[in-house]
């Protein structure tokens, strides 16, 4: 009878064990992006990571961006975007130029954050014999 109750004991820390939740940072809530809400992104910013600068990847990329979205118009998104890629791990060694902004949301105030998608064009592409291929855009900015 005893060995019964140890082994039940048992059974229940490790089911206790195996149900408690695991620790984590809390993760940012991305919005839905199917809202369109009233949106102005412009701006040109280079990003310098040297962990990604090798011989002939000079480890930034540039970003221009003119987007607008107005949801007591059309309410679709329009501009555009060109981002400029030099990184040693990145299969994109060259330009990506957006052809269509499909979804943009922005939430906060004091630190507004941009988060839009849709398609684009990319050039020398690695895997596609270093050729433009049709690639799909997602940025938080």
């Amino acid at each position: 009878m005893r060995s019964t109750a140890i082994l039940s004991g048992l059974a229940v820390a490790m089911l206790i064990v195996g149900a408690s939740p695991s620790v984590h940072p809390q993760q940012p809530q991305i919005p839905t992006l199917q809202v369109c809400n009233p949106t102005k992104v412009t701006g040109v910013a280079t990003v310098v990571i040297l962990s990604r600068e090798d011989g002939p990847h000079s480890g930034k990329f540039r970003i221009e961006i003119q987007l607008t979205c107005d949801p007591d118009g059309d309410g679709y998104p329009s501009g555009s975007f060109r981002l400029d890629v030099s990184m040693s791990d990145s299969i994109i060694d060259g330009t990506i130029i957006s052809t269509s902004m499909e979804q943009v949301t922005t939430t906060g105030r004091a630190t507004p954050t941009a988060y839009l998608n849709g398609r684009c064009k990319a050039a020398m592409v690695r895997g596609y014999g270093w050729r433009t291929a049709p690639v799909r855009s997602w940025m938080a900015i």
